[in-house]
């Protein structure tokens, strides 16, 4: 795997639950009152992304996003960002905890968490 490249889908854990309606995730992080008029209560979380990036609420969509999305497909997306955006080369320490999240996106078992967590820790 390198970076800056999808997350292969074959590699995904499935989601043990069935997925959360968007209103569970809009309420403890908060959206701006535009955004919370098209909620519905139904509403799946890719639905209320649909509407909110048709009416161009595209902050809002990004927040409902990174809560909305399965943890190992938001730790993936956050180590594309980090490399998109910080400077080339990344500090040692940060690239090891880049790559350890990366790990843990491919192989999500506790030793590689904890392998990831302490690499964050460490890279401050």
């Amino acid at each position: 795997m390198t970076p800056n490249q999808p997350l292969p889908r074959n590699n995904l854990p499935r989601p043990a639950a069935a997925p959360r309606p968007a209103a569970e995730i809009v309420q403890p992080i908060g959206v701006s009152e535009a955004a919370t008029a098209l909620l519905t209560p139904t509403q799946s979380i890719r639905q209320y992304l649909d509407v909110l990036i048709a009416a161009e609420l595209v902050e809002d969509a990004i927040r409902v996003l990174a809560v909305g999305l399965p943890k190992p497909e938001a730790v993936w997306w956050a180590c594309l960002c980090v490399r998109s955006r910080l400077p080339k080369p990344l500090p040692e320490a940060g690239e090891k905890a880049i790559v350890a999240a990366e790990k843990w996106v491919l192989d999500s078992n506790d030793a590689n968490r904890r392998a990831a967590g302490t690499a964050a820790e460490t890279a401050g």
